[in-house]
């Protein structure tokens, strides 16, 4: 799952963002905790609800990350649990994975919905990426 997806992530030396309406201190602290799980930072920037004028779903915390990871919102991947985020990360632009662990998330707000991150990886990530980057494209 999604340890094994981290470690990939950091071999091929892909950008991370933290994009989160947790307060900023709740955030800092899960990202220490899993760079501790990791043996190295996984999040390049965190953005969290104290950083952002409107909470998800508006768009601004992802076109934040992004901006702060300088990509391009068009050529990120978000992985959300929520309505709420799936929503914020497709109307910014992001190609959006849905992972409904706890709450159903409309198929209206994610271009595909897993079940898990077990057995997803990087190339799950690309694919997903390349079927779905021209619908979000301006």
């Amino acid at each position: 799952g999604v340890r094994e997806l981290f470690r990939e992530l950091l071999d091929a030396d892909i950008p991370c963002a933290l994009v989160t309406m947790s307060l900023r201190m709740n955030a800092e602290a899960l990202a220490h905790a899993v760079a501790r799980e990791m043996g190295q930072p996984v999040f390049r920037a965190i953005v969290a609800g104290d950083d952002v004028s409107e909470p998800k779903p508006n768009p601004e915390a992802y076109l934040k990350g992004a901006l702060a990871l300088g990509v391009a919102i068009g050529d990120c991947v978000a992985l959300e649990d929520s309505s709420y985020g799936a929503a914020s990360a497709f109307s910014a632009g992001a190609v959006t994975i849905g992972i409904p662990l706890h709450v159903e998330i409309a198929r209206d707000y994610a271009h595909e919905l897993w079940d898990s991150l077990e057995g997803r990886g990087l190339e799950s990530l690309a694919e997903t990426w390349r079927s779905h980057r021209r619908e979000t494209a301006p």
